[in-house]
């Protein structure tokens, strides 16, 4: 076509006209317009063009490759699955060098939201193109919709399981970079930062830690044991969305969760006793992966939710709050640290914000108030069943209360009168259940 002759054409002139026009044609147009548009034919050239502009003057040269990035923008965002086209003509290296190399402001934001659209569908892909690194690397000097929008594309690059030399070439390096981002001032990008860490702990857990061999009438008793293990899953074993706080718009500080995923934050509850056992990773691969700083930017959530609650921070803790039982339930250094800094308190403040009393639904109190549970839960030793029916805690957690008594003193003069008040106050059978499973834990401990 004549327009695809000009966008090769050496002459200036022709190139941007060409590339304006095509730009206008796909602003404007749909899905069933583009659905006979040599996508294979036009993407490769642009993004051509788009590494190498070939013109001298700089006005000329910012200009092609902003007019570039929005055709490519567009094809994405009204044909998603042009994302493959894009990936295959090498387009990801080229978006993330202008991202490593920003000479044009304009692209740079451009090629975010190109990024974000691609890692909805090729998340893997993008991983392997240094795509984390490229939309991190310089977050803070974009306007705050652009940092959300590389925020949320950090979330979308950690929801698969990364093969371990992705992960080691791509993700962990920009572990201290996340952690940075948990200092955010910006609810919304403080969210995608949250998901990224729920989403990198769960397939960090999934990839250490395998299951074992059932041993008659052995299984933990904890809700923090299933819900740390990723049982924290939405309508239809959707992984990931079980713990989607979001649209968190109950009341009290952490009475998140939309009403879709209630059900099975409450079948995990219930369901616990039931949950088959999984062998502990080793003791330290938590705190060699997760930078110092996390915790107490964790802590620093819950505080600043406690002092100002709002549906934004109420999502927020949801988040938190997971990542706690996860890290808590997994790192004996990361529990000690946390009971250092005294997150029982912490904990019982936000139970004391709510109202417990509960109807027989999963209410967005009841979910809250499994939240905070599920935390605690994580901090005591699990339940272990015997063969001969008698019960006993895990030894691995019941260490480190032997070690240091006050910590199960801290615990208990916080959560004891709170368990027995919770358990009298509602009806729902999830919270029930799971303040019998405390209260056990207490005693045996």
């Amino acid at each position: 076509s004549a327009m695809l002759r000009d966008l090769k054409s050496e002459d200036n002139s022709r190139q941007i006209a060409a590339l304006t026009e095509l730009s206008e044609y796909l602003s404007f147009s749909s899905e069933e317009a583009l659905i006979s548009f040599p996508m294979e034919t036009f993407i490769p050239v642009l993004i051509g063009l788009l590494e190498d502009p070939g013109h001298a003057d700089e006005t000329t040269r910012a200009q092609a490759m902003m007019l570039c990035c929005r055709c490519l923008f567009n094809v994405v965002d009204i044909l998603p699955p042009t994302t493959k086209i894009i990936t295959s003509a090498g387009g990801l290296p080229v978006l993330c060098a202008n991202l490593h190399n920003v000479a044009y402001i304009d692209v740079a934001e451009l090629a975010v939201a190109i990024i974000e659209r691609i890692s909805e569908d090729q998340p893997l892909h993008v991983l392997r193109a240094g795509g984390l690194q490229a939309i991190l690397t310089f977050l803070d000097f974009f306007q705050i919709h652009v940092q959300r929008q590389a925020a949320n594309a950090a979330s979308l690059l950690l929801l698969p399981r990364p093969p371990a030399d992705v992960f080691e070439q791509h993700v962990q390096p920009m572990l201290p970079t996340l952690a940075q981002l948990l200092q955010h001032a910006d609810p919304q990008v403080l969210q995608s930062v949250c998901e990224s860490w729920r989403r990198l702990l769960d397939n960090t857990i999934a990839a250490h830690v395998t299951p074992r061999e059932k041993c008659s009438g052995s299984a933990p008793s904890s809700m923090g044991r299933a819900i740390a293990k990723g049982k924290w899953r939405g309508p239809g074993g959707k992984k990931d969305e079980g713990n989607d706080a979001s649209g968190a718009t109950g009341s009290g500080a952490v009475a998140g969760g939309g009403g879709g995923h209630a059900g099975s934050i409450c079948r995990a509850a219930a369901g616990a006793a039931a949950s088959a056992s999984a062998s502990a990773p080793g003791p330290t691969f938590l705190e060699e992966l997760i930078p110092s700083s996390v915790l107490g930017n964790l802590l620093m959530l819950l505080h600043n939710g406690l002092a100002s609650p709002s549906p934004h921070t109420s999502g927020v803790l949801g988040e938190v709050l997971y990542i706690l039982s996860v890290i808590l339930n997994y790192s004996e250094a990361f529990a000690r640290e946390a009971l250092n800094q005294e997150i029982c308190d912490l904990l019982r403040q936000i139970v004391l914000t709510m109202d417990t009393v509960g109807g027989h639904g999963p209410s967005q109190t009841s979910l809250g108030l499994l939240r905070v549970l599920a935390t605690v839960a994580s901090l005591l030793p699990a339940i272990q069943l015997n063969d001969d029916g008698t019960c006993e805690c895990a030894e691995r957690r019941l260490q480190l209360f032997r070690d240091e008594p006050k910590y199960l003193d801290a615990l208990g003069e916080a959560f004891l009168s709170v368990l027995v008040d919770a358990y009298e106050a509602t009806i729902d059978p999830s919270v029930q259940s799971l303040c019998v499973t405390l209260l056990l834990s207490f005693f045996l401990a």
